[in-house]
């Protein structure tokens, strides 16, 4: 049986762990708004030499972070068929109608059309931002953060703490620290982010397969990605 000290040290080691993992799942965005500086001077071979060693590194955190959830999660991952997927969407759906209301809601109380953290990825798809950033950028949000994200903020916390406290208390704090962690800069911005977080997080445990949230977090950014991507482009032509 576990000592008091035991336990205290379990926790804190795996609050370390979600720290230090946080860190790393912003490597990707960071080096991409990092090498964008240098690709815009650069030849085009070197932009590519800068596009290839960024995506060797994005593969090696994606690869990492799953590999430590397998490690530790009793629960893994589950296919997912037609019908896994058609449920997913219904979810997705939800998602859509509590961001519709919480944006309307937003821009009649403070006048602002979109969060600060749509806000900020947008000016990263600016017509002044080199390819390689863009790229960088959409390869991140259409897939990099489904995967991270929804390993960081829901399957990695149940793998750590599923067995010790109430699964609606990892829900709650996890999508608080999912909202804290998007620039959340009034309350109801903060509320939708906190919404779409519990929602992901059912969206999981309605099988218990992390791979449910994770293309829920696919629909939701990848439409979105792939829109700014577009626009991008037809700034630039």
């Amino acid at each position: 049986m576990e000592t008091r000290g035991q336990k205290i040290w379990y926790y804190v080691k795996c609050i370390l762990w979600l720290i230090g993992l946080f860190f790393l799942s912003q490597v990707p965005t960071l080096l991409a708004t990092i090498v964008g500086k240098f690709a815009n001077k650069a030849s085009i071979p070197v932009q590519v030499g800068i596009g290839v060693v960024w995506l060797i590194i994005f593969t090696a955190i994606i690869i990492f972070f799953i590999k430590f959830f397998n490690k530790y999660s009793k629960e893994g991952f589950k296919k997912i068929n037609i019908g896994d997927g058609v449920v997913v969407f219904l979810y997705y759906l939800v998602g859509l109608g509590i961001t519709g209301i919480g944006t309307v809601l937003m821009q009649v109380v403070y006048g602002d059309t979109t969060t600060e953290n749509q806000a900020v990825i947008e000016t990263l798809f600016g017509a002044d931002q080199s390819m390689v950033t863009v790229l960088c950028m959409t390869i991140s949000i259409a897939i990099g953060a489904p995967i991270l994200e929804e390993l960081l903020f829901r399957g990695i916390p149940v793998a750590f703490f599923g067995d010790k406290m109430p699964m609606w208390v990892i829900g709650i704090v996890t999508s608080l620290l999912f909202s804290a962690g998007h620039l959340s800069t009034n309350i109801i911005s903060f509320i939708i982010y906190f919404a779409m977080g519990m929602l992901m997080f059912l969206t999981y445990r309605t099988r218990k397969n992390i791979g449910d949230s994770m293309l829920f977090h696919f629909f939701q950014n990848g439409l979105a990605a792939f829109m700014m991507l577009k626009m991008y482009l037809d700034a630039i032509n």
